[in-house]
């Protein structure tokens, strides 16, 4: 019975001549053109979605996107019309279902950011100068103009070539690998905002290069230039620049940015999630946000429940109580995080209840430090003690508190 009815779904792919296109309704969907009938093959609207939806149903694979489905439908209609037959119908459908992933690299540049030497390769990224990695990867392709004198452009700027590594997606999904690479990058982002600690340099860091440029000359009568002026406004390449000391870069990060990489148990999910969080908080330009950001942080760091919890006020004292643990060395210097922290998190809830927004630049800078460190005390204990759960966190803890 279902077969018939996707057969008389299927069977509702109509043909328009060439001259007639233009007067399709609305309610139908032209398909694309038939070079063997010469017509413009069109569906009607509800049929589409029917076959569509039976397609979605039927594949097994995940994370396609709707636009891909909609392609292997259009594509299938147009393919095979006008024998439409279960079988083919059902071997499309097969056909989809053996798609596997690949894991590629993916490359990118990152304006105003520079490196002290010619790269930074960590397993999960690589960082090189333009010109280095020109020589060493030679690609007429990329940085065309990268010899050009006397101008500021994409090729010269300060900035990095980035390379993500081990990115996996399904390479015939076009419109979800976009997507994929764009999550990936703006991931990265806000794992390096993390790192650099600073509002200021992680608002600058941009994969976009925009450069407006004025010039004059000044000539003589001879129309021969005597003098050449340039200025270069409104471009990323004027905002904040910083550079990484490599080594020290290396050193001090490599643990937080290995969390990039696929494959994580739950606490390292727990602490990728609250580093994103972290990290947006230095992106976002109002500071009452970026004050909620940091709570949201500390919370994926270390709240027990998965989803669907409220912040009480015993879970308040939980957090703090935690973190300060995680970061203090002695009685004395959790004592001290502990008040702190509870100071900290009763403005979170002064913003969320009352509306106040007069954060000042260091309250959030101490709330975000102190977050940033419990993150990277999570990553260490996790890999020296193996724990693979916030709860034996917790039990940690407890055992700290008693000994």
């Amino acid at each position: 019975m279902e077969n018939e009815k996707i057969l008389t779904t299927l069977n509702s792919v109509y043909k328009i001549p060439l001259q007639n296109v233009n007067d399709l309704d609305n309610d139908a969907i032209e398909l694309g053109i038939s070079f063997k009938a010469q017509a413009s093959l069109a569906i009607s609207r509800d049929n589409f979605l029917l076959l569509k939806q039976d397609m979605k149903e039927k594949i097994t694979v995940k994370d396609l996107s709707e636009n891909f489905i909609c392609k292997s439908v259009q594509n299938y209609l147009l393919n095979v019309y006008p024998n439409y037959e279960i079988e083919s119908y059902n071997f499309k459908i097969e056909e989809i279902n053996k798609l596997k992933k690949i894991k590629t690299n993916v490359l990118y540049q990152l304006y105003n950011i520079n490196l002290d030497k010619n790269e930074l390769i960590l397993p999960s990224f690589e960082m090189y100068k333009p010109q280095y990695f020109i020589s060493k990867y030679p690609n007429p392709l990329l940085y065309s103009d990268i010899h050009e004198q006397n101008s500021v452009n994409s090729d010269n700027a300060l900035h990095v070539v980035l390379i993500l590594k081990d990115i996996e997606m399904y390479k015939e999904d076009e419109f979800s690998k976009g997507i994929i690479i764009e999550q990936k990058v703006s991931d990265f982002i806000c794992f390096l905002a993390v790192a650099l600690g600073n509002k200021k340099f992680a608002q600058a860091i941009t994969t976009k290069f925009s450069c407006i440029s004025n010039s004059h000359h000044l000539i003589n009568a001879d129309y021969k230039i005597l003098t050449s002026s340039m200025s270069v406004s409104e471009s990323t390449y004027i905002n904040s620049c910083c550079t990484l000391l490599t080594d020290k870069f290396s050193d001090t990060h490599e643990k937080l940015f290995n969390l990039l990489c696929s494959s994580k148990t739950k606490i390292e999910e727990k602490i990728y999630k609250s580093t994103l969080w972290l990290g947006k908080s230095l992106i976002t330009k109002n500071l009452s946000d970026s004050f909620l950001q940091v709570a949201i942080a500390l919370e994926c760091l270390l709240v027990r429940q998965e989803r669907g919890y409220f912040i009480q006020p015993s879970i308040t004292v939980t957090l703090s109580e935690t973190l300060a643990f995680l970061i203090g060395n002695n009685a004395d210097e959790r004592k001290t995080y502990f008040k702190q922290l509870k100071d900290l998190y009763a403005k979170r809830s002064s913003i969320v209840h009352s509306g106040n927004t007069s954060i000042d630049i260091e309250v959030y800078y101490e709330f975000f430090n102190l977050v940033k460190e419990g993150i990277y005390v999570m990553i260490k204990l996790a890999q020296e003690n193996k724990f693979t759960t916030i709860n034996e966190v917790y039990d940690y803890i407890e055992s700290l508190k008693f000994s």
